[in-house]
């Protein structure tokens, strides 16, 4: 005799793979570059310090009327976030040398990365470091 519970014991199909395990990118050494990706350029590296690629990066997201939400520095990068309307800014700045800083700016609203909000702000700091 079956009771309630005997369906408890059935096997199950087996677990569907997450997205991120079932994708149709191809593998990763002939993906696109962060400087060349479609969603432009988010990571660059820029021939300046750090001191002078955060105040090109604060005026940019001043120019942008973005709210600062906070600053942290340390001796190996700093990082920036700062609030445009309903999206999060994220940018980090790290140095390669004495002369040469990388900056990587994320744009998200909700869970989503707004790449050209990214590439954007990554262009105006370019702008105002010349």
């Amino acid at each position: 005799m079956k009771t309630a519970d005997h369906r408890l014991h059935q096997r199950v199909a087996p677990h569907c793979p997450h997205p991120w395990q079932a994708s149709d990118q191809p593998p990763p050494a002939t993906r696109p570059t962060a400087e060349r990706s479609p969603g432009g350029r988010w990571l660059t590296t820029l021939p300046a310090t750090p001191g002078v690629v955060r105040e090109a990066l604060l005026g940019a997201l001043s120019d942008m009327r973005a709210q600062l939400a906070y600053l942290y520095q340390t001796d190996d990068k700093v990082i920036i976030r700062a609030l445009l309307g309903d999206r999060q800014i994220r940018a980090e700045l790290s140095p390669l040398d004495s002369d040469t800083t990388r900056i990587v700016v994320v744009a998200q609203k909700d869970a989503e990365v707004d790449r050209a909000l990214s590439s954007r702000i990554v262009e105006l700091v370019e702008a105002n470091l010349s």
